[in-house]
């Protein structure tokens, strides 16, 4: 039996892979799923989508393998303490980027003083796919 935890390094891998091999080509088909673009068609463009392609394409080769291998091999948890002014943590129930549970509900948990909002039906490009929704939020966050 697989554990989740064995499914994330399999995935991470398998990014890490990809990026060696042909980052570009990973890229091209990347933000589809930073999207949920089948799922979200109707609140943002394909051009969206060739723009990300275009700044991430830019992006140093190195880096974009070396931020991999951060997200998979640190454990920023024990740095969440550290973190002592408000904070507000949104995150998409339907990001398959970054599973809810291994960053904003960890990030909750480690942040003192935070507010954590679910954005429902929400990728992990809330910022586009759901912008009227997360603005909301921004803005009631802003007045506390």
């Amino acid at each position: 039996m697989t554990t989740r935890m064995e499914c994330r390094e399999n995935v991470l891998d398998n990014i890490k892979d990809a990026l060696q091999k042909d980052r570009v080509g990973f890229l091209k088909t990347f933000h589809k799923g930073f999207y949920n673009y089948d799922d979200n068609k109707n609140k943002m463009s394909e051009a969206q989508l060739e723009y990300d392609f275009i700044v991430a394409s830019h992006a140093s080769p190195r880096g974009t393998i070396q931020a991999a291998l951060a997200w998979m091999h640190t454990d920023f948890r024990p740095e969440l303490k550290n973190v002592d002014v408000p904070t507000l943590i949104v995150h998409g129930d339907a990001d398959s980027t970054v599973p809810i549970e291994t960053s904003a509900e960890q990030a909750a948990k480690g942040i003192a003083n935070n507010t954590y909002e679910v954005i429902k039906g929400a990728p992990h490009g809330l910022n586009i796919t759901h912008a009227k929704e997360l603005n909301e939020i921004l803005i009631s966050f802003l007045k506390k």
